[in-house]
């Protein structure tokens, strides 16, 4: 299914499909399936819901939401609001500045170039913070976190955390534990 249109709302089966945005600002939202969603240049919105879903977010300051299962999200170039839902997700951002919310979940979490929001939420997560001045509160569980460039803010939350911070960059971190 393919949208051709300025602005498109897309609305999925129960079944698998791939469902891919126009040019315009598309809603797609997956139903039940194990579905692939595609954004393109605009400000798009993809929600996955339930199955283990593939959302792909294009040029535009997108909106991606993977809902339930094992979800693997990978943002673009915008100013993107990431959330995965409960599941053991990855998660890439791109080089905006992105707000990621991991959810519950054993999650795996990248972002790029930007100043990012990244939490953790409950399981144990694995998060590398980019480049840009990020703020990370990793949240429950036993979690791995490592700081990239720039003036990076960690919170471990609960649990056995682990921050690893590269030797060229350990004055420009900043903890709590």
């Amino acid at each position: 299914m393919e949208s051709r249109e300025r602005f498109a709302v897309i609305v999925g089966t129960a079944a698998a499909e791939q469902i891919d945005g126009g040019p315009g600002n598309d809603v797609i939202c997956g139903g039940g399936g194990n579905d692939v969603l595609i954004g393109s240049n605009g400000a798009d919105t993809l929600g996955g819901g339930d199955g283990d879903d593939r959302l792909e977010g294009g040029d535009g300051d997108d909106t991606l939401d993977g809902g339930a299962g094992a979800d693997v999200i990978l943002a673009a170039n915008g100013n993107d609001t990431i959330t995965g839902g409960a599941g053991n997700d990855t998660i890439e951002g791109g080089d905006g500045n992105d707000t990621v919310d991991a959810g519950d979940g054993d999650d795996t979490v990248t972002t790029a170039n930007g100043s990012d929001t990244i939490l953790g939420g409950a399981g144990n997560d694995s998060i590398v913070s980019g480049e840009g001045d990020d703020v990370v509160d990793a949240g429950s569980g036993d979690d791995r976190v490592l700081a990239g460039g720039g003036h990076d803010k960690v919170h471990g939350g609960t649990g056995d955390d682990r921050l690893d911070v590269p030797a060229h960059e350990v004055g420009d971190a900043c903890v709590e534990a």
